[in-house]
């Protein structure tokens, strides 16, 4: 393996692990631009990244889904009780 091709494995690898904690983040229940600031990226490069890694995409689509839902079973649940 050459130079450029270490290179090129080494920022795929950062890439990679910056995805991998940028998605950590949002899991933990904090919006798009703090799990940015989080990870010390800017929307932008997120944006960039949704748009050409697809999965990556999803998987951001995944959480946010999975958090909505959160919320409306929880939301539901107090309803069932009068609370809302």
């Amino acid at each position: 393996m050459n130079k450029k091709e270490r290179a090129k494995n080494l920022t795929n690898l950062t890439r990679n692990r910056q995805k991998e904690d940028f998605l950590e983040s949002l899991k933990g229940g904090v919006s798009i631009s703090d799990a940015c600031k989080a990870v010390s990226l800017s929307r932008d490069t997120i944006w960039r990244w949704r748009k050409k890694y697809i999965g990556f995409d999803h998987k951001i689509l995944s959480i946010i889904d999975s958090r909505t839902q959160t919320v409306e079973d929880a939301l539901y649940a107090s309803a069932l009780k009068g609370n809302v």
